[in-house]
C-alpha cells in the first residue's frame, strides 16, 4: 500500500522536510487552507494525526471528526477528553505507539469505517451554538451566585 502524507498549516510546524528525500516520504506540505479546501481534505483522508503535547482544546480535532475522519491522537492536554470515543489516543512521547495506531487502521478496512462512525458521532456533541448556550449558562449561574447576599460569620 502506498499512501501520501499531507500536512497543513505553517510551513516551520514540522522539520522533516529536510530529511523527506532521505527517509523516501511522500509528504506535501499544502501550507494554510481554506475551510472548504481543509474539508475536502479531512473527508478524503485516511486518518487525521496530531502528536501535539499539549492543547486548550483541540478545534482540529473535531474539525477532522465533523467530515468523519478517523482521527488518531497523543493524549496530552485536553486531547483525549475532546476525542472521547471518536478517535484512538497514544502516548505523545512514543512513535512507535503512533505508528501501530496508524497501521493498525490503515490494514483494516472494517475499523477504519468504524472509526469514521466513531468520529461522526463524537462530533456531534459539538457546536458553536451549544458552547454559546453552555457558555450564557455559567455567565447566569455567576451572576445569580452575586445577587445571593454573602452571610459573615462572626
Amino acid at each position: 500500500m502506498r499512501f501520501q502524507s499531507v500536512m497543513y498549516g505553517p510551513a516551520n510546524g514540522l522539520k522533516l522536510f529536510a530529511r523527506n528525500s532521505a527517509l523516501k516520504l511522500d509528504l506535501q506540505n499544502l501550507g494554510y487552507l481554506r475551510a472548504k479546501d481543509l474539508a475536502a481534505l479531512f473527508r478524503h483522508a485516511h486518518a487525521f494525526v496530531m502528536p501535539s503535547l499539549y492543547e486548550g482544546f483541540g478545534l482540529p480535532l473535531v474539525e477532522a471528526m465533523s467530515c468523519g475522519c478517523p482521527v488518531i491522537t497523543s493524549d496530552r492536554g485536553s486531547l483525549p477528553e475532546v476525542a472521547g470515543d471518536g478517535a484512538q489516543c497514544f502516548d505523545a512521547f512514543d512513535v512507535h505507539a503512533m505508528a501501530k495506531a496508524l497501521v493498525e487502521l490503515l490494514c483494516n478496512p472494517e475499523e477504519l469505517q468504524q472509526k469514521r462512525f466513531n468520529a461522526l458521532r463524537r462530533a456531534a456533541d459539538f457546536s458553536w451554538d451549544k458552547a454559546a448556550q453552555e457558555t450564557i449558562s455559567v455567565y447566569h449561574h455567576v451572576n445569580r451566585s452575586k445577587l445571593v447576599p454573602q452571610i459573615s460569620e462572626p
